[in-house]
């Protein structure tokens, strides 16, 4: 799950995980939500939650593409395979701007996108994407309506498309979905 987050007045989008040490001079292993071709080149910090709501600059010494999902990175301060192990399961975290140009593919951008329901007989705005799951088919809206947490199946049929400059997605919602929350 991917979740907007505010700390320091300024909000974060996850960008991936640590999941590994290579080799012993501390460079890290990380699964990325960055979506295809993100923007590596001339990224200077990342921010790593140690603690909740604790966003942690490190400054990077150098970042290499591992897979299309995956990335190396070594960071200054961590030169030890020691140094490095406390930070697995970590979530590396990036201000909203930042993100927003490393990351253009990346789904996690609509978070804080209104969803607006293509339905005559649905509200004109139904809630803010809160969080987005990435299940293996399709991804999965969180957002709240009428005090209620619903989640909404976005794929093929029901993602209808996306304004960036005005933040909203739009959805045709599966029949009977509100019902079954409300």
């Amino acid at each position: 799950m991917a979740r907007l987050v505010t700390g320091y007045g300024e909000n974060y989008y996850p960008v991936g995980k640590i999941v590994g040490v290579r080799g012993i001079k501390g460079e890290m292993v990380v699964q990325h939500t960055m979506g295809k071709n993100p923007v590596l080149e001339q990224w200077e910090v990342v921010f790593i939650e140690e603690r909740p709501q604790s966003f942690i600059p490190y400054f990077i010494l150098s970042i290499e593409p591992s897979r299309v999902d995956e990335f190396w990175l070594q960071v200054d301060e961590i030169h030890s395979r020691e140094q490095a192990l406390p930070l697995v399961h970590k979530q590396l975290y990036l201000p909203e701007k930042e993100f927003r140009k490393r990351a253009p593919h990346s789904p996690l951008q609509l978070l804080g996108y209104e969803i607006r329901p293509q339905a005559p007989d649905h509200p004109q705005v139904l809630g803010v994407v809160e969080e987005i799951v990435q299940a293996p088919t399709q991804l999965i809206l969180k957002t709240h309506y009428q005090q209620k947490e619903i989640l909404i199946p976005l794929n093929e049929q029901t993602w209808l498309g996306t304004d960036a400059r005005l933040r909203h997605v739009y959805v045709q919602l599966p029949e009977g979905l509100l019902d079954v929350y409300l």
